[in-house]
């Protein structure tokens, strides 16, 4: 196999990295044990209830033949303003109330179901991959800034944020479209021949037992993978905070924002400031979410054959305006 010199070069540096994580577990195995427990009481007590229970939801849902449900006023309304199918705007809701990783599985079944084409799976994965207001509200808002409302305040400039970056894309792949006719490009299919029948079948008759077995199996199994990438992340974090940990002692505000580089959850602990500086070290940990997150939004993605890029493109983009907009809010108006 051929590889180019960008590509070797990334390679070196994933080699690299992998050789300095198995360096700092062999010199402090004591240390890696601790972090891997602490990641272990974050998996139980955080993430399990906040995400299995919106797993199970959300495949229940869509066996059921949820999205067929959003063919209204509303649904026309979100694809006038998205330049997305019906089915999607069941895809929005979810993620805009249960989160990641639940968006990237919608958009994923959706497009392994031909009810959309690649390029709308995508962009429903973008605009459905953000935190969930429980996430919100509990971890950072209560936890962090001692009063829930800092969390509403940062779901609702990530909600407007999301909803006017959803509008820019759906404009933008409206004039794609345009340039394609006018080239004399073949549409994109929605729909694979056999599929649509397979998926109005499972909306008029579901099998309600067996159906909700399947979803509680698959839901736990991808619950276990979630697991595995908070655990390894969160010890990675943690190896990072204690090799610069004189840096974040200089600089302590940095300390949230790195540690939420590799993982949300361990970001979202080590904030350590209210006001308008822990509104900004939110914004960044939890509108970026963490590689972590973003893995487990491959592991749905990319299987399927849909890319990660518009999912990364819409947290980079979106992350710096929404934690400087809830900054600046929180400065104006006083707040927390």
């Amino acid at each position: 196999m051929l590889i180019d010199r960008k590509g070797r070069g990334r390679l070196f540096l994933f080699w690299a990295a992998l050789s300095l994580t198995a360096f700092l577990l062999m010199i402090d195995p004591a240390g890696c044990a601790e972090l891997v427990k602490g990641g272990l009481q974050t998996v139980v007590k955080r993430a399990l209830p906040a995400v299995f229970p919106y797993l199970v939801l959300s495949s229940l849902l869509f066996e059921s033949g949820f999205p067929q449900l959003f063919k209204g006023r509303v649904a026309r309304l979100f694809g006038r303003l998205f330049h997305l199918p019906d089915c999607c705007v069941s895809g929005i809701v979810i993620g805009l109330f249960a989160g990641f990783p639940l968006g990237a599985s919608y958009a994923a079944g959706l497009y392994a179901e031909g009810r959309c084409t690649k390029e709308e799976a995508e962009r429903l994965s973008a605009l459905s991959g953000f935190p969930a207001p429980p996430f919100l509200l509990g971890a950072f808002g209560q936890g962090v800034m001692g009063s829930a409302l800092a969390g509403l305040l940062l779901y609702a400039v990530q909600t407007a944020a999301v909803f006017l970056y959803g509008i820019l894309l759906g404009r933008s792949a409206r004039k794609r479209e345009k340039s394609r006719k006018r080239e004399g490009a073949p549409p994109f299919l929605k729909k694979e021949e056999g599929k649509a029948d397979l998926f109005e079948r499972k909306c008029t008759v579901p099998a309600l037992f067996p159906m909700v077995g399947v979803c509680i199996g698959r839901s736990a199994l991808q619950m276990v993978r979630i697991g595995g990438y908070i655990l390894f992340f969160f010890l990675i974090s943690g190896l990072i905070l204690d090799i610069f940990s004189p840096i974040f002692s200089l600089f302590p505000l940095l300390e949230g924002p790195v540690a939420g580089f590799f993982e949300i959850s361990s970001g979202v602990a080590h904030i350590n400031a209210r006001g308008a500086q822990g509104m900004l070290a939110g914004g960044l940990v939890l509108c970026f979410s963490g590689l972590s997150v973003h893995m487990q939004v491959a592991g749905f993605l990319v299987p399927a054959g849909l890319s990660v890029k518009e999912h990364l493109l819409a947290h980079l983009r979106l992350c710096p305006v929404i934690a400087l907009l809830s900054a600046a809010l929180c400065a104006l108006f006083d707040l927390f």
